[in-house]
């Protein structure tokens, strides 16, 4: 099978850049990730991985054990159940906890699906949707009868915060009962991608706009007042020193408020009229 040299740039390069960083964790002989379809798109890609991104940093396979395990939890209460990724780029998720059964949407930018294309396929119970995120048209394709777990992993940074809550408002508005899993950068992370320093030794990621820490849940109540709950997701390395560290680390307040956060929501049943123009459609702006 011949080797593809993508042509990304910007947001686009990122499904790159954690590609490369997840399929190196699971390529290691005490790797803490399992995902071959990760490792089989990695070996496809003509691209300077390491020359251009670094040595390859545990940290991102970190994230996806997080990430898993709440969609594995989710599926093991509803295994007949929806997720929908929310710019997967690049993710192999849907290979690493698929039970079946599950109904899975990928909602992605055009060239962001153009890419995944290449190298994942959908099908009937694997769908992908070209279109932006913040569009609520994708919500349409959720069936309401079906429990449903959205997944924006690596996105919501990238968007400025009014776009966030609005997008957060009318998940709320349109799929009540759904949960939503999403990460969000410390503020100085922030600040450092838009100083456009260096994230490699030849890459600079893009600059993100929107940053939270622990405390972001009252926000995110007041932003959807019938939210049933918004809590946090720890990462954990699975063993060995890194585990221990961290696990001082968040006994400390000051040091919680300076790492990645994920969040977790439950949004519950809404009557607030009006609550589905809070996102408008991006063709309206």
């Amino acid at each position: 099978m011949s080797a593809i040299a993508p042509d990304v740039g910007g947001v686009e390069e990122t499904a790159v850049w954690t590609l490369y960083h997840r399929a190196e964790e699971a390529l290691r002989r005490n790797g803490i990730v399992d995902d071959p379809k990760a490792v089989e798109i990695y070996r496809r890609i003509d691209y300077p991985f390491r020359r251009r991104f670094g040595p390859p940093q545990r940290a991102f396979a970190v994230r996806t054990l997080a990430f898993d395990r709440e969609v594995r939890a989710f599926l093991s209460s509803a295994p007949d159940g929806q997720v929908v990724g929310l710019g997967e780029g690049l993710e192999t998720q849907r290979y690493r906890v698929d039970n079946g059964r599950v109904a899975w949407l990928t909602v992605d930018l055009p060239d962001g699906i153009r890419l995944r294309e290449r190298f994942i396929t959908p099908d009937a119970r694997h769908r992908h949707l070209a279109t932006d995120a913040r569009d609520p048209g994708w919500m349409d394709l959720v069936d309401p009868a079906r429990p449903c777990f959205i997944v924006a992993q690596g996105l919501l940074m990238y968007l400025p915060e009014r776009e966030v809550r609005r997008l957060l408002q009318a998940v709320g508005h349109r799929l009540p009962g759904a949960w939503m899993l999403f990460d969000a950068m410390p503020a100085w992370l922030v600040r450092w991608t838009r100083l456009g320093l260096p994230a490699g030794p030849r890459y600079v990621a893009p600059a993100m706009s929107w940053s939270a820490r622990e405390s972001q849940r009252a926000t995110f109540r007041r932003w959807v007042p019938s939210l049933a709950e918004a809590e946090t997701v720890e990462y954990e390395y699975p063993s060995g020193f890194t585990r221990r560290a961290l696990a001082g680390v968040r006994r400390w307040p000051a040091l919680r408020a300076v790492m990645p956060t994920v969040f977790r929501l439950r949004f519950g049943p809404t009557d607030e009229p009006g609550a589905g123009e809070a996102l408008r459609s991006v063709s309206d702006r």
